[in-house]
């Protein structure tokens, strides 16, 4: 079964691994394309010089292939070594920024590791000379022309890349609602290889598409800002208005460097957070409660002789002659670690008959309602009503019955109508007070041996109610464990208890087992690896823009000094820039990314969901992770500053004049 199953779960894991990569990609090469364009700016007094003096293009661009080349070999040397660490930080994830000390994975570096590495050397090589193929060419009397020209609006917004990747992700966006559709009506699961790339690559390119959105319109609104103050800013302020409401390529990156890197950082929180509590919680639901113990009772005939059963398991006389005697339940009061417990009959083929209809082979849970809603694990949105309310009113009303939705329609029942439940040769009646989506232990679909699915309908009945009517037989006891006990501590108690138990579930253990599994590993690892990434490529990037950003305008600062502007005025058209730029930024990135998590997470249970699950993929977002993010972006942002800061105090901006032109 493992060597069959191998091929569908190797492409579930590679395609959520792609997914997972294209983003970081995507930023990387963002970064080191704006961090070349500033390097390139930055000399191209140089390029100017040497285009003049009889240089041909060709020869510039071997100058900085030459230096890239260098770099590249230095990060093809240094980073394998490094992906390798990283990769067993990804085996060690248990969740999103959640490490444990599990074995590591058999890693190595081979061929295709290394060949990765040389195509992300190219890659890197190829983006940072974009910019120099396009300013090899200008002489400095074509330099100085190109700066005294009102700028040119940038090519993507001449082509209307935003509007283009935004409709692409939308389309993508409608794709993946059909095909969730698709799935809920035949109720199956999706091959890994079915699946239309395009649904993975739309949460980027909606990122990307509504940043650029973004900067489209954003000079516009600078521009109202600042003529609508026009009169109450101060000198700085105006500065610091004019300098971002123009269209400045480089701040454009900045800005969209910024929005992309949070944007996946808060889709990358929202997206762990997803499924890892789809699966904790599926888990849960299952079992039904913390821990489910199924006793071993004794069996006695007729006579009230102990009926011995053989080697086989087989019992010497006809289950319909068995009579049970029920142990002692306060037993379980003892069990150490557990606060609350309680009986659960389950049975599975229960008949159901009113108005004429008849459903044969239900699921049936016989509870005692005060103790299941004590004990079990729910979630308040699963239902229309808390499963506390449901208890409450089986409490008044011991006939009373709870029925899956699908035997509403099969039956023909509503709420308040008679049911007739029959179990072999009884029958009794109850009332229908409610119908239910899901249930603890209950499961509204089952995948069959053959892979066909099979509805799954349930009755939730009083279990002092069917006893009455039905004799003994052996029930399950569901147990909620106390916060801090362990299964271990609980295992060690029942058997000093001498309690004595044919089965025991824990949804803690198959939690552990859950999260072992290799593409849960692999998305956890990805996703703390990507927001680590993120994080810290926008802290570098962040620093190394405003440092190249701030030497190129030594002149600027220069001049603003001569005209009467003191040092603190400067810094705080420095601290106005900031806000305007990175704070916004920052925000709006925060706000795509919460915008693409809504949008585009459900896609995940094109992977993570099977028809036999127990409840509904969500979308799930902890205010601790964006907690986390705001407070590393706050971090990012105050070191940003206070090394600028220094900056502008250590330059001597006073004589700066004297070394420009204008």
């Amino acid at each position: 079964t493992i060597l069959e199953q191998y091929p569908e779960r190797e492409a579930r894991l590679l395609l959520t691994l792609a997914i997972l990569i294209i983003p970081i990609v995507l930023m990387l090469v963002f970064y080191i394309f704006m961090i070349s364009q500033l390097k390139v700016q930055s000399e191209l007094n140089e390029i100017s010089v040497f285009q003049s003096r009889g240089a041909k293009r060709g020869q510039i661009l071997r100058i900085y292939l030459l230096e890239s080349a260098l770099l590249g070999g230095v990060s093809l040397l240094a980073g394998p070594p490094l992906g390798l660490l990283m990769c067993r930080v990804l085996g060690a994830s248990n969740g999103f920024l959640e490490f444990v000390g599990r074995k590591a994975l058999p890693l190595r570096i081979d061929v295709g590791a290394m060949l990765a590495a040389l195509a992300a050397v190219l890659l890197f090589i190829v983006t940072t000379l974009v910019p120099v193929m396009t300013n090899a060419r200008l002489s400095i009397v074509a330099q100085k022309r190109e700066r005294s020209r009102r700028s040119r609006r940038p090519l993507w917004q001449r082509l209307f890349l935003d509007v283009i990747l935004l409709g692409v992700s939308f389309y993508g966006l409608y794709s993946m609602k059909k095909q969730l559709d698709e799935i809920t009506a035949s109720a199956v699961s999706v091959q890994a290889d079915r699946v239309d790339f395009l649904l993975y690559l739309a949460s980027t390119v909606f990122v990307i598409g509504a940043g650029l959105l973004f900067l489209r319109l954003y000079p516009w609104l600078v521009r109202m800002v600042a003529r609508a103050g026009n009169r109450i800013w101060s000198p700085s302020a105006y500065a610091a208005f004019h300098q971002v409401g123009q269209r400045d390529g480089q701040a454009g990156f900045l800005m969209l460097f910024l929005i992309l890197s949070l944007s996946i950082g808060l889709f990358s929180a929202d997206s762990a957070r997803t499924i890892n509590l789809h699966v904790e919680d599926n888990t849960r639901c299952l079992i039904g409660a913390d821990l489910r113990l199924i006793p071993s009772w004794v069996k006695y005939d007729q006579s009230g002789n102990v009926i011995v059963e053989n080697e086989m398991g087989a019992g010497v006389a006809a289950e319909d002659s068995v009579v049970y005697h029920e142990p002692d339940f306060s037993v379980y009061d003892d069990v150490e670690g557990i606060d609350h417990a309680t009986r659960v009959l389950n049975k599975a083929k229960v008949g159901l008959y009113s108005k004429g209809n008849s459903v044969s082979q239900n699921q049936m849970f016989a509870i005692d309602p005060y103790d299941f809603a004590q004990t079990v694990w729910t979630r308040s949105d699963l239902n229309p009503y808390h499963i506390n309310e449901y208890m409450n009113v089986m409490t008044a009303q011991p006939k009373s019955v709870i029925l899956s939705a699908n035997l509403k329609d099969k039956l023909g029942v509503s709420v308040g109508d008679s049911v007739t439940v029959t179990d072999r040769s009884i029958s009794y009646e109850g009332v229908v007070i409610a119908f239910v989506e899901y249930w603890p232990g209950y499961t509204p679909r089952v995948v069959l041996p053959d892979g066909t699915v099979r509805e799954n309908s349930l009755v939730i009945a009083n279990l002092e109610y069917v006893f009455r009517y039905t004799p003994m037989e052996p029930y399950e006891v569901w147990m909620d464990r106390q916060e801090g006990a362990t299964d271990r501590i609980v295992y060690d108690s029942i058997g000093a208890n001498r309690i004595r138990t044919s089965d025991i579930l824990s949804a803690n253990q198959d939690i552990v087992q859950m999260k072992n599994d290799l593409i849960l590993q692999g998305t956890n690892g990805m996703f703390s690896l990507g927001f680590i990434v993120s994080m810290l490529i926008c802290a570098i990037g962040f620093l190394i823009y405003w440092i190249l950003s701030i030497q190129g305008r030594v002149l600027q600062f220069g001049i603003f000094r001569a005209m009467g502007l003191s040092r603190r005025s400067i810094i705080g058209m420095l601290l106005t820039e900031q806000i305007l730029l990175s704070g916004v930024a920052i925000a709006v990135g925060l706000a795509i990314g919460k915008i693409s998590g809504s949008l585009f997470v459900p896609l995940f249970r094109l992977v993570y969901s099977s028809p036999d699950q127990p409840i509904p993929f969500r979308v799930m977002a902890y205010a601790e992770d964006l907690g986390k993010i705001l407070i590393i972006v706050g971090v990012i942002l105050v070191a940003g500053f206070l090394t600028l800061a220094r900056l502008i105090l250590k330059i001597r901006i006073d004589q700066a004049v004297k070394l420009g032109e204008e």
